[in-house]
């Protein structure tokens, strides 16, 4: 029989505290905690954690933020969840995001990654409904390339890749345009010029807003 935990707040010891066989949770049940918002917030020394059931989790906003010691996160079921707004902000070691199951009910990724200083790639993941991609790719130094993210929806991508140094201009002017799973758009561009890339660049607007109007 599996081990109840009741609590949030215990299951985050258990983890903390390595308090766990082989650092699995198959001996566990936290199958009724539904909000793992806050979860790791701001707790140093945390390298990775075990693999996490969230299939029934509804909340995990800053789930892991402010984790500046956290190396790799491995997949996570996002099933019912709506909200991952700064779920790893300023994580600014992570180097590994394992990816993440059924997230086609998201609706804001607004500084999912912010400040994510090491990340080089994001895994692709459903974004089809997503309306929000403010701050998302915040001061992501590193990042060298986007999925093919939907952005069909989206309404606001205020500063969204604000100070991204090193992902490649083709990526630049898709996310600002609405287009990264757009492979039309994709093609041309990989025909174009560096000059004729960085002249589209910069008549793109980066201003602070940056929003597309629905009728």
């Amino acid at each position: 029989m599996k081990k109840i935990v009741r609590t949030k707040e215990h299951l985050r010891r258990l983890i903390i505290t390595n308090q766990l066989n082989n650092h699995t949770l198959e001996n566990y049940d936290y199958s009724h905690i539904t909000d793992f918002s806050n979860l790791f917030s701001r707790v140093k020394g945390l390298k990775t954690i075990p693999n996490l059931d969230t299939s029934n989790v509804v909340n995990v906003e800053k789930m892991f933020a402010y984790c500046e010691d956290l190396l790799f996160c491995p997949k996570l079921d996002l099933n019912k969840v709506k909200n991952v707004s700064k779920m790893f902000y300023s994580c600014t070691k992570l180097k590994t995001i394992g990816g993440f199951d059924n997230s086609h009910n998201l609706l804001s990724l607004k500084e999912t990654f912010s400040l994510c200083s090491n990340l080089t790639h994001i895994p692709f993941f459903n974004t089809r409904n997503v309306i929000d991609f403010s701050e998302i790719f915040l001061n992501c130094y590193h990042l060298q390339k986007l999925p093919k993210l939907n952005m069909f929806n989206a309404e606001t991508i205020n500063w969204g890749i604000l100070h991204c140094n090193h992902l490649n201009i083709k990526d630049k002017i898709l996310f600002n345009t609405h287009d990264l799973s757009n492979d039309f758009k994709r093609k041309v561009l990989n025909n174009l010029s560096q000059e004729d890339l960085e002249k589209i660049l910069s008549n793109l607007s980066f201003a602070p807003t940056i929003n597309k109007n629905k009728d």
